[in-house]
């Protein structure tokens, strides 16, 4: 079964991540369940939130960054066309 999902173009992180999100799930819900599960996807969203935040200020300030240094070159501007 695996196998056939990695042919067909999922990458073995995306498989991994899916397993891990299931095998966390049971555990979550079989030792504390269903309440502590959303306890814990809403703390977990908090932190993530701020991570996905500062991932893309990150590439807007490198995306800044470059369109002036490729401003200063004298080659064909690409980007106007």
């Amino acid at each position: 079964m695996f196998s056939k999902l990695l042919n067909r173009g999922l990458n073995a992180e995306l498989v991994a991540t899916f397993l891990f999100i299931v095998v966390s799930f049971v555990y979550i819900v079989t030792k504390f369940g269903f309440e502590q599960l959303t306890d814990a996807l809403f703390l977990s969203m908090f932190p993530a939130s701020i991570m996905i935040f500062l991932i893309l200020l990150i590439v807007k300030v490198i995306e800044r960054f470059h369109d002036r240094k490729v401003k200063s070159y004298k080659y064909l501007d690409w980007r106007n066309r």
